[in-house]
């Protein structure tokens, strides 16, 4: 395990990250509910093989690459870049990259690269985490480039709004989940 960490360096904000992956990985979702989905946008409610919930929001670009965060019910937050057109070691390695929105001061950002995936976790308690979020939601457009300044992928953002709406209801309801076995939520009959 990566310790948390937070630094400005040239005049770059970079998250406070803990890069993190076991050696048999994330548990996998076995169960999910889609809560909202709205253009290229869509939010899961997920129960993982370990029992665990997990609230999911993701965006796919005209690349097939997704942009995906996670809350987990431990209140973990992640976000996962992933192409089936990558190929990183099996065993993971750490790298810096970079996210542009818009025209906002960029972000460097540690994440654990491994098959065909960067994944970054977050410390929940840091100050920068909500600004990040916050220029996701306010955003257009979504740039990551690597940590020489070469663009790896874009998103849009178009959307972002409405799905991070619906994923903060659904860590509420993660967060405020009983002790025993987990459930989807019953899906309501009110169709407004």
């Amino acid at each position: 395990m990566k310790a948390s960490r937070s630094w400005i360096r040239n005049g770059l904000i970079a998250l406070p990250v803990a890069c993190l992956l076991g050696a048999g990985g994330p548990a996998r979702a076995i169960e999910w509910e889609t809560l909202f989905e709205k253009g290229a946008w869509r939010t899961d409610i997920n129960i993982h093989d370990d029992g665990a919930l997990s609230c999911e929001s993701l965006t796919r670009n005209d690349d097939g690459v997704t942009f995906t965060y996670f809350t987990h019910q431990d209140g973990e937050l992640v976000m996962l870049l992933h192409s089936d057109d990558w190929q990183f070691p099996a065993a993971g390695e750490d790298d810096e990259y970079v996210i542009q929105i818009d025209r906002n001061t960029p972000w460097n950002v540690e994440g654990t690269k491994r098959d065909q995936s960067i994944r970054t976790v977050f410390d929940a308690d840091s100050e920068a985490v909500p600004r990040f979020f916050r220029e996701i939601y306010q955003g257009s457009l979504l740039v990551v480039k690597n940590s020489r300044g070469r663009e790896i992928t874009r998103f849009s953002l178009s959307g972002s709004a409405a799905a991070m709406h619906a994923h903060a209801e659904c860590r509420e309801r993660i967060l405020d989940a009983s002790i025993g076995t987990p459930r989807l939520p019953a899906r309501s009959r009110d169709p407004f």
